[in-house]
């Protein structure tokens, strides 16, 4: 009961420090394999990320637009 308990606690967790708390206490726990996909996919870069040659493309895309020697529109 009290390891159910904990796992409801942690169990929606994006902390892999939480996770890893279960785990820590509970290694081969009901919820011990899980809890270690959980931490492990917490631990992940996201794929919201983007990669660090996207990031200098568009870096280098807006430096050439500020940078840049263009007529500015302006809006009435």
């Amino acid at each position: 009961a009290v390891e159910l308990a904990f796992w409801e606690t942690v169990k929606d967790s994006t902390d892999p420090t939480e996770l890893s708390a279960y785990l820590k206490r509970y290694p081969d726990g009901a919820f011990a394999a899980l809890a270690k996909t959980r931490c492990d996919a917490a631990l992940q870069p996201s794929e919201a990320t983007e990669a660090p040659e996207q990031v200098a493309i568009e870096l280098a895309f807006w430096r050439s637009v500020t940078e840049g020697d263009y007529p500015v529109r302006e809006e009435s």
